[in-house]
């Protein structure tokens, strides 16, 4: 292996200062050299791969639709929301994009993860009025919201929230509102979201935002990501299941030769000099998990646990 740098110090300082057009010029006169070559910037990360955004889209397409039913049955009025685009970027700078005091909506599941939708402060007044009987027709103001304000909009997201969950089919327990940034659970000002310029039209105005989603909730699982029964562990479900892990049962007693062991051929058993009731480990990536040993049961072997990690043994949790 070449004991050198992977990259020349002149040659990350070009990735991570290169400019959004200098970038795409390149990406033009390498895909004329070679079709396979692809740009990739170390300053924007992507989390969704280049062949799966359209796919993404289409998600967020479907979510926008959701949200807008939602908001009509709920506000009693006919507005609609049209998604223009996708990208991926960092929350902090996505939401920079829009007038600032940004007003956010946020849907979020339990643990992490959700989607968002982020507005001007005119589109958002536009929904407040329609909340309190209005016609929706706003001034455009660039301004915060006030306490009734706040309200109102709190009060708006809980309602669509349940709805909302239903028609996405995504596992959304609580709402919230704010301003300027996402909710941390959501999103980090770092992380990279996917992201939907959306036009909003509100009677005879047209008002802008963003609609933003985590990324896991934007990846279509398809037959080879799905377990015989679906886990819902979170955001990251569906790429944890991704990560390569070594599952390994490990006996504590019993040896071998080295020459007995480089001996055995495919297919040939190796006897331990332990009995079958010996404690054995099931580790993960060389770290135990569980623990126990093996039963018999009509002629079937079983792997009963007796001790699991981050679980207390029964007599610890009987001590006061």
């Amino acid at each position: 292996m070449s004991k050198g740098p992977l990259l020349r110090p002149e040659e990350v300082a070009s990735v991570l200062s290169v400019g959004e057009d200098t970038a795409l010029a390149a990406a033009d006169k390498s895909t004329s050299a070679n079709a396979a070559v692809r740009t990739y910037s170390l300053r924007r990360p992507v989390a969704i791969a280049p062949d799966r955004e359209a796919e993404a889209r289409k998600r967020l397409e479907r979510i926008a639709a959701g949200l807008q039913a939602e908001l009509e049955r709920e506000l009693e009025a006919t507005l609609r929301i049209e998604v223009s685009g996708f990208l991926q970027e960092q929350a902090g700078p996505a939401l920079e994009a829009i007038a600032s005091p940004t007003w956010v909506l946020s849907f979020l599941m339990a643990d992490s993860g959700g989607i968002a939708l982020a507005l001007d402060p005119a589109c958002a007044l536009s929904l407040v009025e329609l909340a309190l009987g209005g016609v929706g027709n706003s001034a455009d103001e660039v301004r915060g919201p006030t306490p009734l304000e706040s309200r109102v909009l709190t009060s708006l997201c809980e309602t669509v929230t349940p709805g909302l969950a239903r028609s996405t089919g995504i596992v959304l327990t609580r709402s919230e509102f704010g301003t300027t940034a996402l909710p941390v659970t959501l999103a980090m000002r770092g992380e990279t979201i996917g992201v939907s310029p959306v036009r909003i039209f509100i009677g005879d105005q047209e008002r802008g935002g963003l609609l933003v989603a985590t990324p896991a909730l934007l990846h279509e699982p398809n037959e080879r990501d799905l377990l015989p029964h679906e886990l819902r562990v979170g955001p990251l479900g569906i790429v944890a299941r991704k990560i390569p892990i070594t599952v390994r049962p490990v006996l504590r007693a019993g040896r071998v030769s080295f020459a007995d062991l480089t001996a055995l051929k495919s297919g040939q058993l190796l006897a331990f000099d332990s009995p079958e009731t010996t404690p054995l480990e099931l580790r993960l990536n060389g770290a135990t998990v569980f623990a126990g040993r093996v039963e018999r049961d009509g002629g079937v072997g079983t792997f009963r646990i007796g001790w699991r990690r981050g679980r207390k043994p029964a007599a610890a949790k009987e001590k006061k």
